[in-house]
């Protein structure tokens, strides 16, 4: 399948998932949560040699709130394109380890074959959201399960750090984590499961590793390391 193929995947799960989203909450929480994050897979995508997906922990706000009854996953996704993949920033420590990656994996082509997405679907006041919004926001979760299925790519990152580990393991069932090299296993795993490629691996978030006071491993040491160890 090319990437238009893929997006008409795409949206026929993000309309169900919207139209899902709205019923499970008061309109008191529904202001409080960010819309959905929706892909939109770039045409650069289709002829990489490597094809990479880098997956966040949750949006600072996302063009708006849930409550926007204005909104659909059309306009959404239509957001998503205007981003363009953070093109605007590449100051930020996220935006540096996803497009620094992408081009030692893909070296001459254009960062807008990258794929991003995120663990929770929508964040809570321009954090991470709360218990009781992850219960209910699951299909959420799974949808990250079925954007990946769909869009097949070689090398997924989950930047979410091991606090979330236990969130990866709700959402893709049965997960191990291989430890790499010396690295601890904090900093660096490969994540195994049958709904991820071979070359799947967890780090912490590039913020962290971008604090030289804190991480004893930098960006682009991370970034190295993830490369060596694609198979």
């Amino acid at each position: 399948m090319n990437h238009q193929e893929k997006n008409e995947l795409l949206m026929a799960e993000y309309e169900i998932y919207f139209s899902e989203l709205q019923t499970k909450f008061d309109e008191e929480t529904k202001a409080t949560l960010s819309l959905p994050l929706l892909m939109h897979i770039f045409p650069e995508y289709d002829n990489l040699a490597r094809k990479v997906m880098v997956v966040g922990q949750e949006t600072k706000g996302w063009y708006g709130a849930l409550s926007d009854t204005t909104k659909n996953p059309t306009n959404i996704i239509g957001c998503y394109k205007k981003f363009e993949l953070g093109k605007d920033y590449y100051s930020s420590p996220f935006w540096r380890f996803g497009k620094t990656l992408f081009s030692k994996l893909n070296p001459s082509n254009n960062p807008n074959g990258l794929l991003w997405t995120n663990l929770s679907k929508v964040d809570q006041n321009g954090s991470g959201v709360n218990q009781d919004v992850r219960k209910k926001n699951k299909a959420g979760y799974d949808l990250l399960v079925k954007e990946i299925a769909i869009t097949k790519p070689e090398i997924v990152v989950f930047l979410t750090s091991w606090r979330e580990d236990d969130t990866l393991k709700a959402t893709f069932g049965k997960v191990t984590f291989e430890k790499i090299e010396d690295i601890p296993y904090e900093y660096l795993v490969r994540v195994k499961n049958e709904n991820l490629p071979h070359n799947t691996f967890r780090t912490y978030h590039p913020r962290f590793l971008n604090d030289s006071t804190r991480s004893k491993y930098t960006i682009n040491e991370i970034i190295e390391k993830v490369k060596n160890n694609c198979g």
